[in-house]
């Protein structure tokens, strides 16, 4: 089987530095998280609010860099303004990683690695208790030059509409039935791209947009610096992860991750590649402009 359920999250290897340990604050009349249930079943609805059709509630953080990846929290003033020191509720060491946890409703969901496997676990926001793991191989060799920055994974999951998504320092792509850890699809790199991941490793997240899940796939020959690469921008189903359009135009760049913006009254695409800026039209992988954009 490709993927195994943990009953429970061991204690951590204590060596790297990088170790992730979550913990949640939650000060009297400040943000607290909104008191909802998440939906039982996935559904193939698009959610139909904001440019990212990701829906906003107060206390929730779906994707990387929060609901509009832009890194803000829109929401009512704390009365009283903040305390001067948080309390701290709890703290559960979940493993090593740089992936960012994901908030949605009552529940967080942490993307971490635990020695030879990438691990993805759900917990109670109130109290950090575990509800569910699941587990799957995922051997990977730094390189020489960054060992310092451990294995990963690096990539922060998206959640919309009772799917999870994640994406593995290999570049491998699952997607997870949210409230109960089911595994839904996987898709590998490695079986398109002679190299699945950047040269360091996958570190773009996964940006979810209605029934499209948008994935910028392939990487860099690890044996050669000037390594010519190969990849390509896929947007995927997130009912299957089947294919719905590709852009070929360049390799994926080192931890760039894609946003949905409006441009001059268009919804688009943008990310950064290897040697380009792209927007494309997100519906139908059209191309609509590129700039040269390099960095050294």
């Amino acid at each position: 089987m490709e993927h195994q359920l943990i009953r429970r999250v061991q204690s951590p290897a204590n060596r790297l530095a990088c170790a992730v340990v979550i913990a949640a604050a939650l000060f009297t009349g400040a943000l607290r998280p909104a008191r909802r249930e998440l939906a039982a079943r996935p559904t193939g609805k698009p959610a139909a609010s904001r440019v990212q059709n990701i829906p906003q509630r107060h206390g929730e953080w779906p994707q990387w860099r929060g609901v509009d990846r832009d890194g803000r929290v829109s929401a009512p003033a704390p009365l009283g303004g903040w305390p001067a020191q948080a309390s701290r509720l709890w703290v559960r060491q979940v493993g090593e990683g740089y992936s960012g946890p994901v908030v949605a409703g009552d529940r967080v969901w942490i993307h971490s690695r635990r020695g030879a496997q990438e691990v993805v676990a759900n917990l109670l926001l109130t109290s950090g208790e575990v509800v569910w793991t699941a587990a799957y191989e995922a051997p990977f060799r730094q390189n020489d030059s960054a060992k310092a920055h451990g294995l990963g994974p690096y990539s922060t999951p998206s959640i919309l509409e009772g799917r999870l998504f994640t994406i593995g320092v290999t570049g491998v792509v699952s997607a997870w039935h949210a409230a109960t850890g089911g595994f839904l699809w996987r898709r590998y790199p490695g079986r398109e791209f002679k190299s699945s991941f950047p040269y360091f490793g996958a570190a773009a997240s996964p940006l979810v947009w209605g029934r499209l899940c948008f994935v910028h796939m392939g990487g860099d020959d690890r044996s050669r610096a000037d390594s010519p690469g190969e990849g390509a921008m896929v947007a995927l189903r997130v009912t299957d992860g089947g294919e719905e359009w590709r852009w070929v135009g360049d390799r994926p760049a080192l931890g760039a991750s894609p946003v949905i913006c409006g441009i001059g009254g268009s919804t688009q695409l943008v990310f950064k590649t290897k040697r380009k800026i792209v927007g494309i039209d997100p519906r139908t992988g059209m191309e609509l402009w590129q700039l040269p954009y390099r960095v050294s």
